[in-house]
């Protein structure tokens, strides 16, 4: 099963008292039966262009055939000069590659095609038990498909290499991983990188680890609602949870709801995010003054006492005129208020106290254009039967 392959190596690199050969590669294929045939290759040539000869000399198809280079399976892509190099043969000046041609059965040409074309997972998961514990189709199907590893054997879902390939395809492949890997950092990792919400998959020790939290939660915040109690408890980790997703602060603990820095920063990320502040927050002043100038429909989860705050509400209002409906009642007939929230939204007037929607006075001042006043003034008159 080994060769010698004579090319793509500089003269540096090799062994003292040898020198590199400039001529064509004489590839000899051979299968565990014996000799299949021998092709002529240059150096630049790839793994691929010795199979579609192979296939001309032999009619064996392309997909049946697997080239091995000392009991290792070479890609189709690898260039024979780094194949040469990985080999490390002795006969270097010979100039010679000796390769081994396994012929897969038509199953697994079929089931490599599907897989080709971007099915691996149908491909695996109507295959036989034999091919689905196929290390290098598996590895193939998974490489598209990380998900396809749910269909793969028990063997190959406790494989380091082909559930790595499949994490870094699609992290919720973690799923399908033995309890094992679910339990290797290197390979959780892997999977948050690609997808911070597979952290749900990880063991509880992994859902503990800081660090490893942090990673999946500055790729997906949301994925904060998986971590450990310790780690909801980090304010680091949760910073970075709500700086890539506000509402991450859904899932932080309490103390950390009520940590400005937090609180802030989730803010700024969106106004709604003062839903889930804790109550001391909702009613600090400074805090939703940040929240309703972001966005003015964040007044609904302010305090009752701040609804009624003419300054919370002006700003709210100012920003988005039919916040007006979340002020308090005597605000929403407050006139200056009112007129602010018209002048911004004139449908803002449907928010207002029954007594001002009455006041034809108010909705004809020119402030906010009388015939804006007219329009919302018939469809308030519509809804409550005004005349």
């Amino acid at each position: 099963l080994s060769f010698a392959l004579q090319v793509g190596i500089l003269p540096h690199d090799l062994p003292h008292g040898q020198q590199l050969s400039m001529n064509p590669l004489r590839v000899c294929i051979s299968s565990l039966s014996g000799p299949v045939c021998e092709v002529c290759a240059d150096s630049d040539s790839v793994i691929l262009d010795v199979q579609r000869k192979i296939e001309d000399l032999t009619n064996i198809p392309l997909l049946q055939q697997l080239i091995l280079v000392r009991c290792d399976v070479v890609r189709t892509d690898m260039a024979l000069g780094e194949v040469m190099l990985a080999a490390q043969t002795p006969s270097m000046s010979d100039n010679v590659l000796e390769l081994t041609l396994i012929q897969r059965s038509p199953e697994a040409a079929q089931m490599l095609a599907c897989i080709e074309r971007g099915e691996a997972c149908k491909a695996l998961a109507t295959a036989g038990a034999e091919l689905r514990a196929d290390k290098e189709l598996v590895l193939k199907a998974v490489q598209r498909e990380g998900l396809a590893l749910a269909f793969a054997s028990a063997e190959l879902k406790g494989d380091r290499q082909v559930v790595m390939a499949a994490v870094e395809s699609e992290g919720d492949a973690l799923e399908f991983a033995s309890e094992e890997l679910q339990d290797d950092a290197s390979v959780v990792h892997a999977a948050v990188r690609q997808d911070g919400m597979s952290l749900r998959f990880a063991s509880n020790a992994l859902r503990d680890d800081i660090k490893l939290v942090r990673v999946a939660v500055t790729h997906t915040g949301y994925a904060l609602q998986f971590a450990s109690v310790q780690a909801r408890s980090d304010k680091e980790t949760v910073l970075s949870a709500v700086t890539e997703d506000y509402e991450a602060l859904r899932h932080a603990r309490e103390l950390l709801q009520s940590d400005k820095d937090v609180v802030l920063t989730a803010l700024r990320g969106h106004s709604d995010a003062l839903e889930h502040a804790s109550a001391t927050m909702r009613a600090d002043r400074k805090i939703v003054l940040e929240a309703v100038c972001r966005g003015g429909r964040a007044l609904r989860f302010a305090c009752d006492s701040l609804k009624a705050d003419p300054e919370v509400v002006s700003v709210a209002v100012c920003q988005c005129g039919l916040a007006l409906q979340y002020a308090s009642e005597s605000l929403r007939a407050d006139r200056d208020i009112v007129q602010r929230a018209v002048r911004q939204n004139a449908e803002a007037l449907t928010c207002a106290s029954d007594n001002l929607k009455r006041d034809i006075s108010f909705l004809a001042g020119a402030e906010y254009g009388l015939s804006q006043a007219e329009r919302c003034w018939r469809q308030v008159a519509k809804a409550h039967n005004f005349s």
